[in-house]
């Protein structure tokens, strides 16, 4: 069995409106996705963030690569990233 696909969102503490969007947006293009996926958050700003170069958010990534930065992503173009990392 292959590693779930890494998904991380970069975004503002506290979150914008956009950055909100993209997290609902993130989470529904995993579930469509049929691809086991694992999420997490990072804040712009933390030692966690730093290695990802973020400078606009919300900022998506997929297994370490981004998939879109400073503004809210399509979910369909999520969906097809994600089951491309996946092979599927």
């Amino acid at each position: 069995m292959s590693a779930p696909v890494e998904l991380v969102l970069v975004h503002r503490d506290p979150p914008c409106k956009k950055c909100l969007t993209t997290k609902a947006i993130l989470t529904e293009a995993a579930a469509e996705s049929g691809v086991e996926t694992s999420f997490r958050e990072v804040f712009m700003g933390t030692p966690e963030a730093a290695p990802y170069g973020v400078v606009v958010s919300p900022m998506v990534l997929i297994n370490g690569k981004a998939a879109s930065a400073g503004f809210t992503p399509l979910k369909s173009a999520l969906v097809n990233a994600i089951r491309k990392e996946a092979g599927v």
